[in-house]
């Protein structure tokens, strides 16, 4: 299993520092390797590449560029990235939805419901990474992880596996694919 990759945006530093722990406390129950990046703004987590993060956990009222506007970019270029917010303010959740929010919580988190969340979180993640494609090609079967597949065609007559290195002609029937897809909660954003 690879390393999970943990975006915490607050602009709070006791909040920031809390989440940490939190975080450091599931990494070790759940045995799982995380890393942790802080960021005490939406424009300094902007700066940095957003696309290597799994998951972000994100304050939403912040000075400057709030956790929403910065969700809003984020979320035009990493359309896989899990959001939770963490919020003072019940009435955001609705904005919230318009960036794919996996959850919310109320500020400030205790331990029980932010791990709870956030190891649901982490165990889809997880479980994303793990997804595996069977397919048969023209001379063998390939096994493709999920999380490499862009999208999945039909071109004349053949199941085409368009991944971020290749396109593989698949001999399994395009019902077949979708089934085993959307087992794994595959949804390509385009």
């Amino acid at each position: 299993m690879s390393v999970l990759r943990i975006a915490v945006c607050d602009d709070d530093s006791d909040i920031r520092e809390t989440l940490c722990s939190y975080l450091e406390r599931i990494s070790l129950s759940a045995g799982l390797e995380l890393s942790v990046t802080c960021f005490d703004s939406g424009e300094n987590l902007l700066k940095e590449d957003h696309t290597a993060f799994d998951l972000l956990i994100m304050d939403i009222q912040m000075p400057g560029n709030d956790g929403l506007a910065a969700a809003r970019t984020i979320r035009a270029s990493n359309e896989q990235l899990t959001i939770i917010f963490l919020t003072n303010y019940i009435q955001y959740a609705l904005e919230g939805y318009e960036v794919q929010a996996y959850r919310f919580l109320l500020k400030p988190p205790d331990y029980e419901k932010f791990s709870a969340v956030v190891g649901k979180a982490l165990t889809e993640l997880k479980s994303r990474r793990e997804a595996i494609l069977t397919i048969r090609t023209k001379t063998k079967i390939s096994r493709i992880p999920v999380e490499h597949i862009l999208y999945v065609e039909t071109y004349k007559g053949h199941v085409m596996v368009h991944t971020d290195t290749e396109t593989i002609e698949s001999f399994s029937s395009m019902k077949e694919t979708e089934e085993v897809l959307n087992s794994y909660l595959f949804c390509p954003w385009f």
